[in-house]
């Protein structure tokens, strides 16, 4: 017997359970277009001959329509796209918003699977990097990002020259 009998709520927004859903789902149709199709031919074998390839075509269509939906979702997933359901404006705000944090960049979000989100930003930051990382991620829970990773710089004064600047173009300075 499975670990997992029960069927939860991750299980339904689980991309392999969808599909298989979808399969057995599909399968059942098909079995009882088969079924139709099969008792016209047999009783008006003249009438209703196209009654199977029409019936295939339509199956195939189908099975075309929700397979493109299934392979489109795990193409964002695989390509690292930043989930739907998050706000990045908004939750880049409410980071800039965590006492201590001085500035952010490089800030990437993206799915590791439908619901599972992940996170990865650098903060420079003025007080006990402990404490502000802790805020940080607080805020990232409250956006149903689980997975974070901070990188910390202190920054000691404005300005700081002793630290290395990020060479990326996506910076957002708070201004003090």
């Amino acid at each position: 017997m499975s670990q997992r009998s029960i069927k939860t709520d991750e299980d339904k927004e689980n991309l392999n359970v969808k599909a298989t859903m979808l399969h057995i789902f599909g399968d059942i149709l098909q079995s009882i277009g088969v079924i139709i199709s099969s008792t016209l031919i047999w009783q008006w074998p003249d009438k209703f001959k196209l009654a199977d390839p029409i019936i295939t075509l339509v199956f195939a269509f189908i099975v075309l329509v929700t397979t493109l939906k299934i392979v489109g979702a795990c193409m964002y997933i695989l390509m690292e796209g930043t989930p739907k359901e998050i706000d990045c404006e908004e939750l880049e705000a409410r980071l800039k918003e965590v006492e201590g944090v001085v500035e952010l960049h490089d800030i990437h979000v993206w799915s590791l699977n439908i619901g599972k989100n992940a996170m990865a930003v650098h903060i420079r930051v003025r007080g006990d990097p402990e404490v502000i990382t802790r805020k940080v991620k607080a805020v990232c829970r409250k956006y149903k990002i689980l997975h974070v990773t901070i990188q910390t710089e202190i920054a000691r004064e404005l300005g700081d020259s002793k630290l290395e600047p990020c060479k990326q173009n996506i910076h957002w300075t708070l201004d003090m």
